[in-house]
């Protein structure tokens, strides 16, 4: 074999099994099944009869059958009445028998299915709906879900609100020039500043977002925002121990 080669990986016997049975499925009890896998290890009922485009009386005989086969089983989550794939491999192995194009329209389906529900207009579950924008290739709108549940986690976690705000500045990155998308980029870049500080950001860090904020605040005429974003890298600066440029920063805010 030439150098480097590896010999290629095959699917375990379980995963090899379970591609099976999912294949010997009619079709529309597979298509449901797959679409489910798209949605997640846990599915809620609504969602996956209306990205598969089913009434309820045609979609429940379908969940019956494959309740039947034990691929799926019956839970009750905050999102209402849902399912759960019986083991998380039968999920896995749905998801990976899909082209990656039928995943990312199917992505973006789900996303669009979940925001019509009244559940899912709540911000504990925007990340989810963001997740699936993500992977569907929609980086705006997957941006501006994800900072509502930034907002949210961050009452109680402030290491993972920085951690999503820091993911939201680079999902803007590349994303097209306007007025909407530069007020996001503003806002992460003075929320990284606000949770930098109760994280112990060093001020190195703290300046690049300061200065990249100020540069979208600015260019949108946004005074307020701009003496914030002043007065937040002004809290990490005095963190660090430098308090006469700490009061410049203030005065230059005030």
């Amino acid at each position: 074999a030439p150098a480097g080669w590896q010999k290629p990986s095959l699917p375990t016997t379980v995963e090899a099994v379970i591609g099976a049975r999912i294949d010997l499925l009619p079709e529309s009890e597979k298509a449901l099944l797959q679409t489910a896998a798209i949605i997640g290890k846990e599915f809620p009922f609504e969602v996956v009869r209306l990205v598969n485009g089913l009434s309820d009386a045609a979609a429940r005989p379908l969940l019956r059958r494959l309740r039947n086969a034990e691929l799926i089983q019956p839970r009750q989550t905050a999102m209402g009445e849902s399912f759960a794939f019986r083991h998380p491999l039968i999920q896995e192995v749905a998801y990976a028998m899909q082209l990656r194009s039928t995943r990312t329209s199917l992505h973006a389906a789900v996303a669009k299915a979940i925001e019509g529900q009244e559940w899912g207009q709540r911000d504990e579950f925007a990340g989810l709906v963001a997740h699936h924008y993500e992977v569907a290739g929609n980086m705006v709108a997957a941006a501006m879900h994800l900072q509502r549940s930034a907002r949210w986690v961050g009452r109680t976690d402030s290491g993972r609100a920085l951690a999503d705000w820091k993911k939201i500045r680079r999902m803007m990155q590349d994303q097209p020039r306007s007025k909407e998308n530069d007020e996001l980029r503003a806002l992460a870049g003075g929320q990284l500043l606000t949770f930098g500080w109760r994280e112990g950001m060093p001020v190195d860090e703290a300046k690049i977002y300061v200065e990249e904020a100020l540069s979208y605040a600015r260019q949108a005429g946004n005074r307020r925002h701009e003496a914030m974003l002043i007065a937040g890298y002004g809290r990490i600066v005095a963190a660090n121990g430098s308090a006469d440029e700490y009061i410049r920063l203030v005065r230059e805010a005030l």
